[in-house]
C-alpha cells in the first residue's frame, strides 16, 4: 500500500519540479533499482497515469518527457528482452509493461474519452515492436485499442495489429491465448462498421486489412471469413 501511495505522491510532487530535478530526484533513483525492484517503476507509472497522464487537460512537455524516459528504460531492459525470449515476464516487469499502455488487471485505466492517445504513438509503436508478438502483450494491445486507442483507427491501428505477426513463432498459441483471434476479428469488424469508406478508399489499408483477415481465417474465425467476403464484394462494386 505504501509503495502504491508513494508512486502517486511522486508523480504529483513532480508537477512542481523542473525536469532536471525530476530526473535527479525521481527518475534516476527509480531507474537505478529497476533490475532489483521493478515494482517501483510500475508504481511510478501508475502514479503518472492517475496524477498527470490521465488528465483530460493539456499535458505538459515534462509529463511527456518523463513517460518516454520510463518507457525507454523498461523496453530496452534485459528483463524485457529475456521475458520475450522465454515466453513469460517476472510479475513486476509484466505489470510495468501493461501500465505503459495504461492497462492493469486486464482493463484500461483510461477510456475512449481520453484525448491524448495520438501524443503517445511513438511509445505505442516502440512497445509493439519490442513485445507486441508476445500473446499476453498482444491481448493488452487489443484492449488498449478498444478503449483509449480507438481514436487511432483505422491507421495506425491496422498497421500495429499487423506488425507483430511476422515475429510470431507459434501462431496457434498466439491466437488461442486470451481469445486473441476472436477479439481481433471483433475489433476489425468494429473498424469496418465505423471506417468503411476511409478504409476502402486507401489501397494500402485495404491490403493490411485483408492480410489480417487472412490470418484470422486460418485461425478459424468465422467473423473474419464474413468480413473478407464483404470486403471483396465491396471492392468489386467500387471497380464496376
Amino acid at each position: 500500500e505504501w509503495n502504491s501511495f508513494f508512486g502517486r505522491w511522486l508523480a504529483e510532487f513532480a508537477r512542481g519540479l523542473s525536469y532536471e530535478d525530476v530526473q535527479n530526484h525521481i527518475l534516476n533513483p527509480i531507474h537505478g533499482v529497476w533490475k532489483t525492484t521493478p515494482r517501483l517503476t510500475a508504481d511510478l507509472l501508475r502514479g503518472y497515469i492517475f496524477q498527470q497522464v490521465g488528465s483530460i487537460e493539456r499535458l505538459s512537455q515534462e509529463t511527456h518527457q518523463a513517460w518516454r524516459e520510463i518507457a525507454t528504460w523498461v523496453l530496452d531492459s534485459d528483463e524485457v528482452h529475456r521475458g520475450v525470449a522465454r515466453r513469460y515476464f517476472d510479475r513486476d516487469v509484466d505489470t510495468a509493461l501493461g501500465l505503459l499502455v495504461f492497462l492493469e488487471f486486464g482493463t484500461s485505466h483510461l477510456t475512449e474519452k481520453w484525448p491524448h492517445a495520438r501524443e503517445f504513438t511513438d511509445v505505442f509503436s516502440a512497445w509493439i515492436e519490442r513485445v507486441g508478438h508476445h500473446p499476453d502483450c498482444f491481448s493488452r494491445l487489443l484492449t488498449m485499442l478498444n478503449t483509449p486507442g480507438w481514436v487511432l483507427a483505422p491507421e495506425p491501428m491496422l498497421q500495429w495489429l499487423n506488425t507483430p505477426l511476422g515475429k510470431v513463432a507459434k501462431p496457434d498459441v498466439f491466437w488461442n491465448e486470451h481469445h486473441n483471434a476472436r477479439r481481433t476479428a471483433k475489433l476489425l469488424q468494429r473498424v469496418w462498421s465505423s471506417y468503411r469508406e476511409r478504409l476502402t478508399s486507401n489501397p494500402a489499408l485495404v491490403r493490411i486489412y485483408s492480410q489480417l483477415l487472412d490470418e484470422l481465417v486460418v485461425a478459424g474465425q468465422p467473423v473474419a471469413a464474413r468480413l473478407r467476403e464483404v470486403l471483396e464484394n465491396n471492392m468489386d462494386y467500387q471497380h464496376m
